[in-house]
C-alpha cells in the first residue's frame, strides 16, 4: 500500500536511475484505485524519465484520468488500442497495455502482441511477471519499444507452454516459472505469438 514514505523512496530511486542510465519500467498497479495512487503516478512522471510505463487497460485508462469504473488491479474493461499511443504521447515514454492482446505504444507507433494463454487470468500476479520480464529485456536491449515487446512476446509464449504442460492454476503458475528459466530462443520457435504493427 503505498504512502508518502514509498512515495519520497520511489522518487529518489527513478531520480538516481535517470542520474546513472538505469533504464525504470513503472508498473501502474490499480492507479485508479485511489487519487493517492493517481497524484502518485503523476509526480513520479513529472519528476524524472521513465523508459516504460506498464498496465492492463483499466490502468492505464485509470493513468489518463478516466477511471471506467476500474478501481483496482483487475481489467474489466476492454480500451480501445489507441488508448496505449495516447498515454506514450502525454508522458513521452514507451507505454505497454497487457491483456488477451498486448499493445505497446511509442512514438506514434502502436504495435499488437496476441498469443499466450486464458490461465494468466487465473493466478494473481501474471502482470507483475510480465513487467519483470520486460525489465529484464530492458536490461540488455537500449531500445525500450524493442524490449516490451520482446519481454511481452516471450511471456506470452512461455504462458502458452506451461499451459500445455499443466493441470491447473496452480501448476500452471509454477510450470510458467520453469519455462522463462529455461527460456531459449530455439525452443519457442512451435508456439503461436503474434505481433504486429497496427
Amino acid at each position: 500500500t503505498p504512502d508518502q514514505e514509498r512515495l519520497h523512496s520511489m522518487l529518489v530511486a527513478v531520480r538516481l536511475a535517470e542520474r546513472y542510465g538505469v533504464p525504470v519500467v513503472l508498473d501502474m498497479v490499480g492507479v485508479g484505485a485511489t487519487r493517492f495512487r493517481r497524484a502518485m503516478a503523476d509526480k513520479i512522471l513529472s519528476g524524472a524519465r521513465v523508459g516504460v510505463v506498464k498496465g492492463n487497460g483499466g490502468e492505464v485508462l485509470g493513468l489518463l484520468g478516466g477511471v471506467g469504473g476500474v478501481r483496482g488491479v483487475d481489467s474489466a474493461v476492454k480500451v480501445e488500442p489507441r488508448v496505449a499511443g495516447e498515454a506514450s504521447e502525454k508522458y513521452g515514454c514507451v507505454v505497454a497495455v497487457t491483456g488477451v492482446a498486448d499493445y505497446v505504444a511509442s512514438r506514434g507507433r502502436l504495435c499488437r502482441i496476441k498469443g499466450g494463454s486464458d490461465m494468466f487470468t487465473r493466478i494473481t500476479g501474471a502482470g507483475d511477471m510480465a513487467g519483470s520480464v520486460i525489465t529484464s529485456f530492458l536490461a540488455v536491449n537500449t531500445d525500450p519499444f524493442d524490449a516490451c515487446i520482446g519481454g511481452l512476446a516471450t511471456f506470452k509464449a512461455a504462458g502458452a507452454l506451461s499451459a500445455a504442460k499443466c493441470g491447473g492454476p496452480g501448476s500452471f503458475r509454477a510450470q510458467l516459472l520453469d519455462e522463462l528459466f529455461n527460456f531459449r530462443v530455439d525452443g519457442y520457435t512451435h508456439v503461436k505469438i503474434s505481433f504486429e504493427e497496427v
